[in-house]
């Protein structure tokens, strides 16, 4: 049972067109979309049902160096229920 899943925030940019969190997502939950509110801007979308909360695209190193995910902090990992609000 997941516990936790991911969220993308205000932050993402969608790196130019070529999002790093995507390519650490063994899940493929990832996706690139139109940011509608800054258009012609993309951003990251999180698809719930793909999502097994693995923390691959937030994951950080030893006092908070980065080993791999997104470069601009923009996804966190939230309880289940916050993010589908159930």
């Amino acid at each position: 049972m997941r516990t936790k899943i991911a969220f993308v925030t205000e932050r993402c940019t969608g790196c130019g067109g070529a999002p790093v969190c995507r390519v650490y997502c063994p899940c493929g939950a990832l996706r690139l979309v139109d940011d509608i509110d800054h258009f012609p801007f993309k951003r990251m979308q999180v698809d719930p049902v793909l999502c097994t909360g693995c923390g691959s695209c937030v994951a950080r190193g030893p006092n908070g160096s980065r080993i791999f995910g997104c470069p601009w902090d923009a996804i966190r990992l939230t309880a289940v229920q916050e993010a589908v609000g159930e």
